[in-house]
């Protein structure tokens, strides 16, 4: 129970020190002053109020118990038993008024006993009744013995810390405070070392689930290029038999055009024989027409004189007229070979044509002659697949070593085109290097491409080292990032293909992880950084920033 507003009321002495017999002091108020003059008893009343608040034997200045007793000090006790008795008043909230509490303690022998209310109790449950009341003598601090003011004025800050850790009450707590201390900041660095390892744990987890992530997106790509190579084989045979029928088709085509060409040869035989026979009815008609010409002048002249004469001698006799008549038969015969001659020149100007007619003929005569070598050349390779097939057949090899055959010929086929590929490539390649060379010759900061800068220690981390740099394995390390950006504006105004750069003092590597080294099971397992020699040594970040701390490993 807590007391509230305790109050020391009385104070009851028996034999003790200077007091002979028994003694009563009291009532005590709030403020009492003990006086007297030297050797009254002032210092025995304060040890007595000391000795019955627990105080120490060595804080009453005796060097035992029984020389608190009345007489002990010079050898002649009065007693052999003496007691201090501390009567306090207190209130307590539960109760109404004032309530009193006793306590003793006595001194027989060379012991002492305790009593509270006339109840004898161990000296521990006297202590703590009396801290219950607000009393604890460790603290030191309701009793203040001459000389204390003065002594506690020359503490130093230690010693007063000391002093005030004991007043509070906390100086008795110091072991465990300072094994509670320590077994909190070793709890501490044990919630430090397991938050470490649960961050490690989570960055090794993300690590795996991306490295997961990154082998099921290598299978699916795996199975897929799977599928594709199967998708390519069936594209294939569907074009080769495509081909085939496209053959057969290009085949029937030709004999048609063959039939068509003979046709068309017989017809252009037909034309060119009567071209010729025209032309010789010209060459033959030609001396005619000029003599008919000539005597159709003449025959003209001559009607006009004859007409004159007519005139003239129209009154004349009738036997000329006789002579007028054959005259004229003569001119309509004439007219009439004119006009013969007339419609064999307009036959002639026709005949004009056949100089289209020649160059249309040249121009079915090319494509003639273009069908005739696609004709002989699918001839040759049709011959030489059959000279294959033949040869497969008389060895006795089944439809699977033909269907090898055919495969080895779209092999072929495509290492001429990886030929080209590879040509292709390789001019690409030269005109990259050009673009790097300009870069150093115009730029200080940039060293090269990754792939030109690092190579494996051995051939058979190549695929490693592909799949892992990747897109970087083109790109261009500078020291930073404005000569990056220099670069890029290079490309732009020279209009080339972008590029990939690594400024040195951008890219952000992650530490290498050392302990990845130890790992023994299983067995082959490195870090692909200790695979990769590079050089020079200032790429170093670049070569972290690339590899991300990647495992290779023997098997799959």
């Amino acid at each position: 129970m807590q007391q509230n507003r305790v109050k020391l009321k009385y104070i009851e002495i028996e034999n003790f020190k200077s007091y002979k017999g028994y003694c009563k002091l009291g009532p005590l108020f709030g403020f009492d002053a003990v006086i007297g003059p030297n050797g009254s008893g002032k210092s025995n009343f304060m040890d007595a109020v000391s000795f019955v608040m627990g105080e120490k034997t060595t804080c009453l200045r005796v060097r035992r118990l029984s020389d608190l007793i009345h007489g002990a000090s010079v050898g002649r006790p009065v007693s052999n038993r003496a007691f201090v008795t501390a009567i306090f008043e207190f209130s307590a909230p539960s109760e109404e008024g004032m309530s009193q509490k006793k306590f003793t303690r006595s001194i027989a022998g060379s012991s002492s006993d305790h009593k509270i209310d006339n109840e004898t109790v161990s000296g521990s449950t006297y202590m703590r009744e009396l801290e219950r009341l607000g009393i604890n003598v460790n603290a030191k601090n309701f009793l203040v013995f001459q000389g204390a003011v003065e002594s506690i004025a020359m503490k130093n800050p230690k010693e007063l810390t000391m002093l005030f850790e004991e007043i509070a009450g906390s100086g008795a707590l110091k072991n465990d405070y300072l094994r509670l201390k320590s077994e909190m900041n070793e709890a501490e660095e044990n919630t430090n070392s397991t938050y470490q390892k649960k961050k490690a744990i989570g960055a090794e987890r993300k690590e795996a689930k991306i490295e997961k992530e990154e082998a099921e997106k290598y299978q699916k790509l795996k199975d897929n290029m799977a599928d594709r190579c199967v998708e390519i084989q069936l594209y294939r045979l569907y074009h080769n038999e495509r081909a085939i029928k496209e053959h057969e088709e290009v085949e029937n085509k030709l004999k048609d055009v063959k039939k068509d060409l003979g046709k068309a040869q017989r017809d252009f035989a037909k034309v060119d024989s009567s071209i010729r026979e025209k032309e010789n009815d010209i060459q033959r008609l030609r001396p005619e027409f000029i003599k008919s010409k000539e005597r159709t002048a003449h025959l003209q002249k001559k009607t006009e004189g004859a007409r004159k004469s007519l005139k003239q001698a129209e009154k004349a006799s009738k036997s000329h007229q006789q002579d007028i008549q054959e005259l004229e038969r003569e001119l309509s015969d004439n007219l009439k070979s004119k006009e013969e001659f007339d419609e064999r020149t307009r036959k002639e100007i026709q005949s004009q044509n056949l100089d289209s007619i020649n160059r249309e003929q040249k121009s079915d005569q090319d494509r003639l002659d273009s069908e005739m070598r696609k004709k002989s050349k699918l001839e040759h390779d049709l011959k030489t697949k059959g000279s294959e097939l033949e040869e497969a057949q008389k060895l006795g090899c089944s439809r699977d070593r033909v269907y090898d055959i055919q495969k080895e010929l779209d092999e072929v086929a495509n290492e001429l085109g990886d030929a080209r590929v590879d040509k292709h490539e390789e001019n690409r390649r030269k005109k990259k290097q050009e673009i790097v060379e300009n870069f150093k010759r115009l730029f200080p900061g940039v060293f090269d491409r990754m792939i030109n800068m690092s190579q494996p220690i051995h051939k058979r981390y190549n695929v490693a080292i592909t799949k892992q740099l990747g897109r970087y394995m083109e790109a261009i390390v500078v020291d930073c990032e404005s000569t990056a950006r220099q670069c890029i504006q290079y490309l732009k105004d020279q209009m080339l293909e972008p590029e990939t750069f690594l400024p040195l003092d951008y890219i952000q590597a992650r530490p290498l992880k050392v302990r990845l080294r130890t790992i023994e099971n299983p067995k082959g397992v490195m870090l692909l950084y200790d695979v990769l020699r590079y050089d020079p040594p200032d790429i170093k970040e670049a070569v972290l920033f690339v590899t991300n701390n990647a495992l290779v490993c023997e098997t799959p």
